[in-house]
C-alpha cells in the first residue's frame, strides 16, 4: 500500500510524505521537499483497484508531479546514493548539525566526481571514486598522497622535544612518535626530535633520517 501526502508550500516549494508498507505498522515514511515541480499538474494513472464487494475495477488516480519525475530519474538518485555509501566522512555525533554538515559533504564531494566522470568520460579516462577522493582531501589540507605537508618552507631545524633539563625525565616526557614512520611504513618508532618549524617528530638516526626526506 502506498500513501502519497502532498502539499504546495507557496508558488515554488511543494512538500511530499511517502508512506509504504502492507499495514499502518510497517510503513515507513519518505519525506521530500521540491523547488521544480507543483504539486499537480493533471497527470493521471490506470490502476485497478479492489473495491469492498471483492470486484476490481479500472480507475483514475492522479499522481503528483514530483513523484513522475522522481521515477523518471531515479536511476541517476540511486547511483549517487550508492556513491555516498563507499567514502562517506559520517561518524556517530551528538550534535545534529554536524550529521547535517557532513552529508552536505558527501553529497557535494560525491556530485563533484560524477561531474568529472561526466566530463572526462568521452576524452580520456576518469579517476577512479576513491582515486578522486584521495586527490580532493590531499588538496584539501595541503598535503601530498603520502601525507606529507606540501607547503614546506627550508628553515628546518631538527630540535629536542624534551624542554625538562633533569635526565631521569627526559625519557618519559620526551619522545615523541615519528610521522613519517607512522603515515608511510605504519609503525610506532619514538624519538626525541622534532623539527623546530613545522613541530612535526621525526627520527634522526643513522638508519632512519628522515629530516631531508619529509621537507623535501
Amino acid at each position: 500500500m502506498t500513501v502519497c501526502k502532498v502539499v504546495q508550500l507557496g508558488e515554488k516549494i511543494t512538500s511530499l510524505k511517502i508512506r509504504e508498507g502492507r499495514n499502518e505498522m510497517d510503513q515507513r515514511g519518505l519525506p521530500g521537499l521540491c523547488t521544480i515541480h507543483p504539486a499537480f499538474t493533471g497527470e493521471v494513472f490506470k490502476r485497478r483497484v479492489k473495491e469492498k464487494e471483492g470486484s476490481c475495477v479500472v480507475k483514475n488516480i492522479s499522481c503528483p508531479t514530483p513523484i513522475i519525475a522522481y521515477n523518471k530519474n531515479m536511476g541517476g538518485v540511486d547511483l549517487s546514493n550508492q556513491l555516498l555509501q563507499y567514502y562517506s566522512t559520517h561518524h556517530k555525533t551528538a550534535c545534529w548539525y554536524c550529521t547535517l554538515l557532513l552529508h552536505l559533504v558527501d553529497i557535494a564531494s560525491t556530485n563533484a566526481y560524477i561531474l568529472h566522470y561526466i566530463l572526462l568520460a568521452s576524452q580520456t579516462k576518469p579517476m577512479s571514486h576513491k582515486d578522486f577522493q584521495t586527490e580532493l582531501v590531499t588538496k584539501l589540507c595541503g598535503v601530498d598522497s603520502t601525507c606529507m605537508p606540501s607547503n614546506r618552507s627550508t628553515n628546518h631545524i631538527p630540535v629536542a622535544i624534551a624542554r625538562v633539563t633533569d635526565p631521569s625525565l627526559k625519557a618519559t616526557q620526551g619522545p615523541r612518535i615519528c610521522q613519517r614512520c607512522h603515515r608511510v611504513d605504519k609503525k610506532r618508532y619514538l624519538t626525541p626530535w622534532k623539527c623546530q618549524s613545522c613541530d612535526v617528530a621525526l627520527c634522526l638516526v643513522l638508519d632512519r633520517n628522515y629530516f631531508a626526506e619529509w621537507h623535501r
